[in-house]
């Protein structure tokens, strides 16, 4: 598997958050903080296996180069979110 470079925010493309808000309502999705060492990522629960993993971000990656970066699109998408 190739390794792809943390983004920062500003690297999301516009309407980015948007879309997944829309996806995660609509699902009823959960989402939280990555719990992995791969660096700052967010992770999304399955609703068929029931298991947490990483968000695809611009570019492939999965990881953001700040906790800030991260938590800060976290709780954007958290505000249409299923509690975990």
């Amino acid at each position: 598997m190739k390794q792809v470079a943390p983004i920062t925010l500003a690297d999301l493309p516009e309407g980015w958050i948007g879309l997944r808000q829309e996806i995660i309502a609509r699902e009823g999705l959960a989402v939280r903080p990555g719990t992995l060492r791969t660096g700052f990522t967010i992770e999304i629960k399955s609703l068929v296996t029931n298991e947490w993993h990483p968000v695809t971000l611009a570019n492939d990656a999965t990881a953001f180069t700040s906790p800030q970066d991260r938590d800060q699109v976290l709780r954007q998408l958290q505000e249409g979110a299923a509690v975990p």
